[in-house]
């Protein structure tokens, strides 16, 4: 966990188990705390498509060349 401020971050791993096979996605909160000490605001950051594709084949190969032409 972080705390900068009014911004807190906290990472975190979600496990998710669809027809036996399991998925692992690990992300982040950020929380914004208000003058009174309570969360007024909160967003999840995760990636989805990467750990839910990758593994598959065929799918997995695209998924890793499209990450590789528009976040590399």
């Amino acid at each position: 966990m972080a705390l900068s401020g009014d911004t807190a971050f906290v990472e975190w791993t979600m496990g998710l188990k669809i027809k036996g096979i399991e998925f692992v996605y690990p992300g982040t909160t950020r929380l914004r705390i208000g003058a009174d000490g309570k969360i007024v605001e909160h967003r999840d950051y995760f990636d989805f498509v990467g750990p839910t594709f990758e593994p598959v084949p065929v799918v997995g190969g695209f998924v890793r060349w499209l990450y590789r032409l528009f976040v590399s």
